[in-house]
């Protein structure tokens, strides 16, 4: 198979976005949500799809990983708005299928989610987010960055992305009462902060 670029999967996400109410859930896991999970360096041939967990839900994409690791991936339509209920949802497949991982997603808004997080409720347990159409809610540079951590080597090699999710636990749980530009502009810097950091780790340990 040839190699994918992220050039590639954002043109499939445009030309499918010129009609979104022609394009299903399915349409968009096998024509983008496939595409961008390879890039992110997971194995194709480990891709389940719309099994059923413990509970008699259909999830729509389980990926199997080494040292029974898994990431368990839910679809939305294009444009959807993520609500509440939709994480709730991604939580308890995650749950079903005694995972730590899973990924929320429209085809360009992708939400990580951590269920190990404790004290906090599935609403709460997105630790990252990442624009394929970079809109205006990071920066570019921050979204850019952010990527890396959706990936196989940096959520199950590195485990680097462990560290994204305590974070989360700690903003959650700490700056309550901030306010939103508060928790961003100290988001930003701890993002920064932490990234530079597991650089600097990744190049000690080699």
């Amino acid at each position: 198979m040839f190699e994918i670029k992220l050039d590639y999967i954002i043109a499939k996400y445009n030309k499918i976005s010129e009609n979104p109410d022609d394009s299903s859930e399915d349409d968009i896991s096998h024509k983008i949500i496939d595409k961008f999970l390879i890039y992110l360096g997971y194995d194709e041939d480990n891709f389940h799809y719309e099994g059923i967990t413990n509970s008699k839900k259909f999830y729509d994409i389980l990926i199997d990983c080494p040292n029974n690791n898994k990431l368990i991936v839910e679809v939305k339509r294009i444009n959807h708005v993520f609500t509440d209920k939709d994480k709730a949802q991604l939580s308890g497949y995650i749950n079903d299928k005694k995972a730590e991982w899973g990924i929320l997603t429209n085809g360009n808004e992708y939400l990580l989610m951590n269920n190990l997080i404790s004290g906090i409720n599935s609403s709460d347990s997105c630790c990252l987010k990442y624009e394929l159409i970079k809109n205006y809610t990071t920066s570019s540079n921050m979204n850019d960055m952010i990527l890396k951590y959706f990936s196989y080597k940096y959520i199950f090699e590195k485990k680097a992305s462990r560290y994204f999710a305590e974070f989360q636990g700690f903003k959650v749980k700490s700056l309550s009462n901030s306010s939103k530009s508060s928790i961003k502009q100290y988001q930003s810097a701890n993002y920064n902060f932490l990234s530079t950091l597991l650089i600097l780790l990744i190049m000690l340990s080699r």
